[in-house]
């Protein structure tokens, strides 16, 4: 039985997104991370598994767990609080070095060395190449693949991110 006291609150369900049971949520934290999300059924918490995540801004996601099949479903979670283990964020804190996160990028402008690309929007974790999803200044937007070792430095103060990409990358969209 889980207890109160094991969970911490990460968020909340917005509402049903489309027909197969997606929801948009406002979630603190990469849903993706965790081993479960925990809602408060009828006073006894459930850990549900989650089965897609999409980032939807810095704090924005769009949710599939298993067993929500379609927007009735999914609406019954609308306004429930979302709730992560504790071992599962302590666990998480360990993965960065300085508590910075790939997604703490969205909002950041990219530049290919010195040449501006765009504002990095969201960035896809769904597969095992991460790609950041940057609107340029014409509104554009480009897939940029994002690989540690292209990276030059990371402004933090000035909200952007340098790196050496690939000569051409950016016309490939």
């Amino acid at each position: 039985m889980i207890k109160a006291e094991s969970l911490v609150d990460i968020g909340d369900v917005i509402k049903p997104h489309g027909i197969k049971g997606e929801f948009s949520a406002e979630i603190d934290i990469n849903p993706s991370d965790l081993s479960c999300m925990i809602f408060d059924i009828d006073g006894i918490y459930v850990p549900f598994y989650v089965d897609t995540v999409r980032q939807r801004g810095s704090q924005a996601w769009l949710v599939k767990i298993d067993g929500v099949d379609d927007e009735r479903q999914a609406a019954a979670f609308t306004g429930k609080e979302i709730y992560a283990l504790q071992d599962d964020l302590e666990e998480d804190e360990g993965d960065t070095a300085d508590g910075f996160y790939l997604y703490d990028l969205c909002g950041y402008n990219l530049y290919d060395n010195d040449s501006h690309i765009g504002e990095i929007r969201t960035i896809d974790d769904s597969t095992a190449n991460i790609l950041m999803h940057v609107v340029s200044s014409d509104g554009k937007t480009v897939f940029v693949p994002f690989a540690e070792d292209l990276v030059i430095g990371i402004d933090a103060i000035r909200h952007t991110i340098t790196m050496n990409l690939p000569d051409g990358i950016t016309d490939l969209n």
